[in-house]
């Protein structure tokens, strides 16, 4: 049947959205960033073990970034988001130098570099934020500086976080080994939840994000907690 075989192909194909190419076929949502993850790494392997130079290394890189960067803006979209996995191979390899030059253990050495990475942070989303889905990248070497500098405070926030035991940490805790439950829930029950917000606060506004993303949360959180309570029933 066409329906069947629409479906198949949609997720074979795996696209966030589509544009000059593949224009029948459908979005597979939020799956799409799974597979983009899993291009970028293998592109970053691949080029790693390819190429042992580190200068020639670096060079192909830089052209697989741009490669990505300017298949994304004219809008020829790939399956399996393969173009801005090129795109993202640039925060694959800052995350690899990252780790050989000790940079994570330098920020958390210095309670200044909160205010530092904020000011950068909010400077790139003032200057225009990152939308992957769509390829949006704004001023691609902001974008990859700001993107980052956000990754470096978020990792700073929850060392600090994570070294006090309340109830944030608690929270955060159980929302971290439940993300594939509130991908689900996501995926899913998308629609729902933003109508179920809209009834608490207007779409425009910040707090529509908060608390569509609290119940998304929440829920996940609920389903995963059930689903080992019942594995641990049939364990007896």
């Amino acid at each position: 049947p066409e329906f069947i075989r629409s479906f198949i192909l949609q997720y074979a194909m795996g696209l966030s959205f589509s544009k000059n190419l593949f224009p029948d076929i459908g979005s597979v949502g939020p799956i799409y960033f799974i597979l983009l993850l899993f291009c970028t790494r293998v592109i970053y392997t691949v080029t790693d073990h390819l190429i042992p130079d580190r200068k020639d290394k670096y060079l192909a890189l830089l052209g697989i970034v741009t490669a990505g960067y300017y298949l994304g803006v004219k809008g020829y979209w790939l399956p399996w988001s393969l173009d801005a996995a090129c795109f993202c191979a640039a925060f694959y390899w800052l995350g690899v130098l990252s780790s050989e030059y000790h940079i994570l253990n330098d920020v958390k050495s210095y309670g200044a570099m909160y205010f530092f990475l904020s000011c950068i942070w909010a400077y790139m989303i003032f200057r225009g934020s990152m939308e992957l889905a769509m390829r949006e990248y704004g001023e691609p070497g902001l974008c990859i500086l700001g993107a980052f500098a956000g990754t470096l405070l978020v990792y700073m926030l929850s060392g600090y976080i994570g070294n006090r035991k309340n109830i944030l940490s608690g929270f955060l805790s159980l929302a971290g080994s439940s993300t594939l439950y509130i991908l689900v829930i996501h995926t899913v029950f998308r629609k729902e939840i933003f109508a179920l917000t809209g009834m608490i606060c207007h779409e425009g506004y910040f707090g529509f994000l908060i608390v569509s993303i609290l119940l998304q949360t929440v829920s996940g959180i609920l389903v995963s907690l059930a689903v080992s309570k019942i594995k641990s029933i049939n364990r007896k």
